[in-house]
């Protein structure tokens, strides 16, 4: 990463010092919010536990609902797929019928 910066995170109270690509910056903080968020949330609903194992937690939940996204959007992608060949074949067949009655 020759063009990374970089990036000084808080998370769990303890500061990380992040290789950023340029431009990416915001994400990365965006990224570090939504984690820590997610972090307290674990700790704050559940037993006490240590930060490590509320961060797994919260990573996991994070993971799970990215792979869960990109299933649906992979099944969204599916459906306009076979709307789109349903709809070629009809112009397929359109096209067919105009021919023979060009005849």
């Amino acid at each position: 990463m020759s063009d990374a910066k970089p990036v000084t995170l808080n998370i769990l109270d303890n500061e990380y010092r992040i290789a950023c690509p340029k431009g990416e910056e915001d994400a990365l903080r965006q990224s570090a919010t939504l984690l820590n968020q997610r972090i307290y949330e674990v700790r704050n609903n559940g037993k006490v536990i240590s930060p490590e194992r509320a961060a797994v937690m919260a990573s996991l939940n994070i993971i799970h609902e990215f792979l869960t996204e990109i299933k649906h959007r992979d099944n969204q992608t599916e459906h306009v797929d076979q709307s789109i060949r349903n709809l070629h074949e009809r112009v397929e067949e359109a096209i067919q019928t105009a021919k023979q009655l060009e005849l």
